[in-house]
């Protein structure tokens, strides 16, 4: 039986580990309530008002969130495998260590979201819009062609090389190692004393190693 939650005011209320399999709480206003570890699996929560909510450890199953508000909501290491997030508000929202395993998360709104350590294997993104900030994660069958990532549209999956003293994110226009975000031909022209300012003399030798690479990455990822 799908619970009835039509009367009951939400706002701010504590249902952690609550039994909500396949509840109707559309429309519902949930902002800053507390679902942690609350059973959510098949569960309609589309254009639900949730900005704030604690769904740490969740289990949201198959759940419709499809164009609900979700911004600045604790997500950490909830299970949304198969869930409907498409056109979603996830603006800074914590993804961290969540399951989102085939989610679709079309027309997404997943600015300033933390991602890091999500499992987004098969995930739908196509028109999600992300920051590159947000993209910390490495999954080979994650398909980000489509997705707006820091305003530019992705034609190819960005190159992603985590291993190195610092973490490299590459676009056809943009690419960022650690905190520094340019566009890739101004990374090419920086000069030894403005790298200097950036990444100090230890960085500038780091540089002056992995340029080449880094230009050869590049050109071969525009073709």
């Amino acid at each position: 039986m799908k619970t009835n939650l039509s009367k009951t005011h939400l706002y701010g209320a504590n249902l952690s580990r609550a039994a909500l399999k396949g509840a109707n709480l559309s429309l519902k206003n949930l902002s800053w309530a507390n679902l942690s570890e609350a059973d959510l699996s098949m569960a309609d929560l589309s254009k639900a008002t949730m900005p704030g909510v604690n769904l740490c450890g969740a289990m949201l199953l198959k759940a419709n969130l499809s164009k609900a508000n979700l911004c600045g909501a604790n997500l950490c290491g909830a299970n949304l495998t198969k869930a409907n997030l498409s056109g979603a508000d996830l603006t800074g929202a914590n993804l961290s260590g969540a399951n989102l395993v085939e989610a679709n998360l079309v027309k997404a709104n997943l600015t300033g979201c933390r991602l890091n350590g999500a499992n987004l294997s098969k995930a739908k993104v196509s028109g999600a819009v992300l920051t590159v900030e947000s993209l910390c994660f490495s999954d080979d069958t994650l398909d980000l062609k489509g997705a707006l990532l820091s305003a530019e549209k992705l034609h190819k999956n960005p190159i992603q090389l985590q291993g190195l003293k610092y973490p490299v994110v590459m676009t056809k226009l943009n690419i960022k190692i650690d905190r520094e975000y340019h566009q890739a031909a101004e990374w090419f022209k920086f000069n030894d004393a403005q790298m200097i300012k950036m990444f100090g003399p230890h960085g500038l030798k780091w540089w002056k190693i992995y340029k080449p690479i880094l230009k050869d990455l590049h050109k071969d990822h525009c073709r």
